[in-house]
């Protein structure tokens, strides 16, 4: 939940083929932090426009790419991505980014 991040995100990258304005209501919504929302297939490309550090993502594929590349990707932890064991870089809850 937002209440529980512990900085300000400079921005949110989205693969969805949805419209924007529905994800941006979605945010709105659930009380995120007003920032740029980009649409990207390609999460590097998304992280570079937003001159974004960090990204955290649930996609196995997405985490591993980033990371394989120079970039930093934290898995936040869902049901589909459980299996993968193999990822250090893990959160449950956006509370647990307090080293930031």
């Amino acid at each position: 939940s937002p209440e529980q991040l512990p900085f300000e995100p400079v921005g949110y990258i989205t693969a969805r083929t949805i419209p924007e304005e529905w994800t941006k209501e979605w945010l709105f919504i659930c009380g995120f932090p007003t920032a740029p929302l980009i649409s990207a297939l390609d999460k590097k490309e998304g992280m570079e426009k937003l001159q974004a550090d960090i990204l955290i993502d649930d996609s196995i594929e997405v985490f591993c790419d980033l990371n394989n590349n120079g970039y930093c990707c934290i898995l936040y932890n869902r049901p589909h991505n459980e299996m993968y064991k193999f990822a250090a870089k893990r959160i449950n809850s956006l509370s647990e980014l307090s080293f930031l």
